[in-house]
Parts: structure tokens; C-alpha cells; sequence
């Protein structure tokens, strides 16, 4: 079954701090190192997440708020396994479909008929369903014979144009969306929403973080609030 478990995650970031030193100084202490002798590096933690458990089932459409620094876009990336959490627990069974980083995988060399592919690919899709998506995706982008020119030559609508409806059009079990995207211009906008729309509808599981709160409510169950990385507050939203 499809489901998203977390169980008193934690994620800490290393913060390097440096001394703040000459050049003269900074010479001695290469020669130091150089020579056998190991300065100990001073290294902090950030923590970005504080134990947090959450546990989503098909059905559940959470919506995370917080201010910026509050660990949002953090917890998607754990959920998303991107990041690894320093202590607690993560299990998420089924297939991921995660609007992060569109251009995850997106080569400018490669023509946006080869970009179909090789994202397809990347994202787990055999050639015989890359293929049956593929002209719906052509179609969906709408920039006529540029689709067989190389991406480097796009312009920056036309860049993620291309990047968001790839994405969009890989069906998945679990969404996972920061912040709603907006590419294009007004007449393909709207396209875009509607895209976006069918396929939170059609995911079992989606995950979405922003700032706009009223976004939020219109579109998840469930609610959570991050505050310097823990839940503050949880409320379901009927």
C-alpha cells in the first residue's frame, strides 16, 4: 500500500566555521598541515528538521507551511530521499513523482525529443511508456519544429515549457510539490495549472510545501506548520 511514514526524523546540516585569518596566517598553518601537523576543523549543526513524524496514507493531501528557514523544502527532500535524515526513521512505498527540481536531468545538448527520453529514463520509465507519452507531451509543449532542437537554444520560457510538462506527465503514486509552479506565458499558464491540478487529483499521496496559505487550503487535508524545523501545529482541513 502507499504510504509515507516518518518517525521522529531529525536532519542536521554541517556548518564549517573558519577563523578569521591573514594570508600570513593562513600560509603557516598550509605549512603545518603540510608538514604532519592536523588542525582540528571547527564543525557546527544546523538542524533543519527536529523530530518529526508524520504518517500519510492514500487520501492524504498535506499541505506544509512555515517561514522561510523552517525546514520545509528540507522535509520534502527527505520524503523525496534526496536527503538521508540523521537520526529517525523514513519508509515510503510507492512510486515518487517529485516537481522540486524540473530540470533534474535535463541535458541543453540534447534536442527536447532526446530530453523526453533521457528523463523518462532517469525518472524510471521504461522506452515502451516514455513512448506512449511522449507525442502528448509534444503536443502539450506546443513549440512546433523547436522540439527537435537542441534545449541550449530555447528560450528561458521555452526551457521550462518543456522540463515542467515532462514532469507533469510522469504518473506517480506519491506527489511532491514546493511551492505551485507558474512557466510560460499567460495562455500556456493556465494549461499548466490545469496539468498540475489533474495530477494532484490523480496521485494517491501528495506533499506540498508553500507560502501561500490560501493555496494550501484550497488543495490539502491536512495541515502542518513547521517552526525552526518541529511541528508547531497540525489541523485537518475538511
Amino acid at each position: 500500500m502507499t504510504k509515507v511514514i516518518l518517525t521522529n526524523v531529525t536532519h542536521n546540516y554541517p556548518l564549517y566555521v573558519a577563523s578569521n585569518m591573514s594570508i600570513r596566517k593562513a600560509l603557516i598553518e598550509l605549512f603545518i598541515s603540510n608538514n604532519g601537523v592536523k588542525k582540528k576543523s571547527t564543525v557546527n549543526q544546523i538542524t533543519a528538521l527536529d523530530d518529526v513524524s508524520l504518517n500519510l496514507l492514500p487520501g492524504d493531501r498535506l499541505g506544509v507551511l512555515g517561514d522561510n528557514g523552517a525546514g520545509k523544502s528540507t522535509l520534502l527532500r527527505v520524503i523525496a530521499g534526496i536527503y538521508k535524515p540523521t537520526s529517525g526513521n523514513v519508509i515510503v512505498e510507492g512510486k515518487i513523482s517529485s516537481l522540486l527540481d524540473i530540470f533534474f536531468g535535463i541535458n541543453m545538448d540534447a534536442t527536447g525529443r532526446e530530453n523526453i527520453l533521457i528523463r523518462g529514463i532517469l525518472l524510471g520509465l521504461s522506452r515502451d511508456e516514455i513512448k506512449k507519452i511522449s507525442e502528448k507531451i509534444i503536443e502539450f509543449i506546443d513549440i512546433d519544429e523547436f522540439i527537435d532542437y537542441p534545449i541550449k537554444t530555447y528560450s528561458t520560457g521555452m526551457k521550462m515549457r518543456i522540463a515542467f510538462a515532462i514532469s507533469v506527465y510522469i504518473n506517480a503514486d506519491i506527489l511532491i510539490l514546493d511551492e505551485w509552479l507558474s512557466v510560460g506565458d499567460k495562455g500556456f499558464v493556465q494549461k499548466a495549472e490545469k496539468a498540475l491540478t489533474d495530477k494532484i487529483s490523480s496521485a494517491q499521496i501528495v506533499v506540498y510545501a508553500s507560502h501561500s496559505e490560501e493555496q494550501i487550503k484550497r488543495t490539502c487535508n491536512k495541515i502542518i506548520y513547521l517552526k525552526k524545523g518541529r511541528i508547531s501545529s497540525f489541523y485537518e482541513n475538511s
